[in-house]
């Protein structure tokens, strides 16, 4: 397991947050937004990011990632993940127990498909805090029903290739201090980039909730759709317009 392979912290900050952990207070509605890092190896079915890209593999199957920054605050409320300041964190918020560069993500499956059409998975991803004997671990889990890619261009000798995800159906699921109520809708999305053929693929996420709308953009289809039917309007209106008026 990766929770015992971080950077230490100062043993005054350990002791404040395990008594963040373990205390009672009243459960509260999760909100914020932090991003995790993978130092990989990363790999697509090739040696390259491509059309004919179907999937990406997180860590080689093994993930070890970090929460790496916060927003904050996040929907115009303070970040209630975060345990000090710094990172992107104004200061600490209650019951906040994550970590920069500590707190650690797991995924539960870290193959991917590639597909723009949604595609049913079973994601569940733990993100916690490792306070070693005195504390134990505080954690918070995510479920993910589906997975989309919402972005692939190809490596070429020329240009970075890019490749991005975005995970549907999203739960924050459980809380093993009991100081985050459940249910919130979460958003997760996956972007990962090869700066050459044939050469390393980093990778880096963010996690939400409650889940943005604004990730919630229309399918191009709906686009053009949407499109076609504004024309039509205006089309309608100009002959409306210099129609001429009968006495």
């Amino acid at each position: 397991m990766l929770r015992s392979r971080f950077a230490s912290v100062s043993a005054a900050s350990l002791v404040a947050l395990i008594g963040v952990a373990v205390s009672a207070n009243a459960a509260v509605d999760p909100n914020g937004s932090f991003s995790f890092s993978t130092p990989g190896p990363n790999t697509v079915n090739g040696p390259s990011i491509s059309s004919s890209t179907t999937s990406l593999t997180l860590g080689n199957g093994f993930p070890e990632m970090l929460v790496t920054s916060f927003v904050d605050p996040y929907l115009g409320k303070l970040n209630n993940f975060c345990s000090a300041g710094g990172s992107g964190c104004i200061a600490s918020h209650p019951p906040g127990f994550l970590i920069p560069n500590f707190s650690f993500v797991e995924l539960s499956e870290s193959t991917f498909p590639v597909s723009a059409s949604p595609t049913a998975i079973a994601e569940h991803v733990t993100v916690g805090t490792d306070f070693g004997q005195l504390g134990g671990n505080a954690e918070i889990d995510f479920d993910f029903t589906s997975v989309r890619t919402t972005q692939l261009l190809p490596t070429t000798a020329s240009d970075a290739g890019l490749l991005s995800f975005d995970f549907l159906g999203g739960t924050f699921a459980s809380n093993n201090t009991g100081q985050y109520n459940l249910g919130q809708s979460a958003s997760m999305t996956i972007n990962c980039t090869q700066s050459s053929l044939g050469g390393t693929i980093a990778c880096n996420g963010t996690i939400a909730t409650p889940r943005q709308l604004a990730q919630d953009v229309p399918e191009p289809a709906s686009l053009v759709l949407l499109g076609s039917a504004l024309f039509g309007l205006g089309v309608l209106r100009r002959r409306l317009w210099f129609a001429p008026v009968s006495l």
